[in-house]
């Protein structure tokens, strides 16, 4: 629900035309980048309560120092592949069930992070993102409910990306904390392909 504030201060009133205060996420907004959402998209909001409303294109490219592109309101930044996995696989599940949340142990046993005990690759992630969101908090992207599961907070609708760049990135080794010798190999292209269609 957005409030536009009308200003009787002569002096200030202009300012109305450039910012609205946002209820819902109790911010304000340029208006220039503020995020037009649908009535069905609104009722998401309130069903599932996201808390941020930036918009993520994952072109699927890559840099050749294993660095990944993600455009965020239209900034790009670079994430690393390891990161760029436990993103890509939070994009899956926001997609495939609209509120998007998957456990630590999930992810652990599909070889998306080393260890469910330990949550620094989430923030990580989050800190990513800082610079590029609509809100000064970045740490509302990657939202974690108390109970060891995390989501991307914004609408599925607001994330697009090139699935078919994405299905052709290549293997990436991880090693599990408990047995250093063992490679884990995963693949990007075999979560992309859990991805709908744009």
């Amino acid at each position: 629900m957005v409030l536009e504030i009308v200003m009787s201060n002569v002096e200030i009133w202009p300012l109305y035309f450039l910012w609205k205060f946002d209820i819902l996420n109790d911010a304000f907004y340029a208006k220039d980048d503020r995020q037009d959402i649908s009535e069905n998209q609104n009722k998401d909001y309130s069903k599932y309560e996201y808390k941020c409303r930036d918009k993520v294109c994952i072109p699927g490219t890559r840099s050749i120092n294993r660095s990944n592109d993600i455009i965020v309101n239209g900034n790009k930044i670079k994430i690393g592949d390891t990161l760029f996995l436990l993103f890509l696989r939070l994009v899956v599940e926001l997609k495939k069930n609209r509120d998007g949340w998957i456990g630590m142990n999930t992810l652990y046993g599909e070889n998306i992070i080393h260890d469910p005990n330990r949550y620094q690759k989430f923030s990580e992630l989050n800190s990513r993102f800082q610079g590029s969101l609509l809100q000064k908090n970045h740490y509302d992207i990657i939202e974690n409910h108390g109970s060891g599961e995390y989501r991307i907070s914004t609408h599925p609708d607001f994330i697009t990306y090139d699935k078919e760049k994405l299905l052709q990135h290549p293997i990436i080794k991880q090693k599990r904390l408990e047995d250093i010798d063992k490679i884990d190999l995963v693949e990007i292209n075999e979560i992309a392909k859990d991805l709908p269609d744009n």
